[in-house]
């Protein structure tokens, strides 16, 4: 199952487990510009495939979602204030 979700796409995959019974889903998130690859096996079980494969789309677009708002271009994108505070001169680090 292929998805497309803001600038990326989504690749969904399921396979049935022997041992327990159902299926256990794996995401493949890319994007072309620029390069980015991330996948991930969910070591869980669901009674049905469609359960697998939706419940695996939305952790995938959760860590995009989630991505997106911690990457400084999409903050400023969203008009953001990125700039860091000085450290007091007491600090350790």
């Amino acid at each position: 199952m292929q998805h497309k979700y803001k600038s990326y796409n989504i690749v969904i995959t399921s396979w049935a487990n022997l041992n327990p019974d159902g299926f256990r889903p794996e995401y493949r998130i890319s994007m072309k510009a620029p390069s980015l690859c991330q996948s991930l096996k969910i070591n869980q079980t669901f009674p049905t495939r469609k359960y697998a494969e939706d419940y695996a789309l939305q952790v995938a677009k959760k860590w995009i979602d989630e991505r997106e708002s911690d990457h400084p271009s999409t903050l400023i994108e969203r008009g953001g204030d990125i700039s860091r505070k000085p450290l007091k001169k007491d600090s350790v680090f």
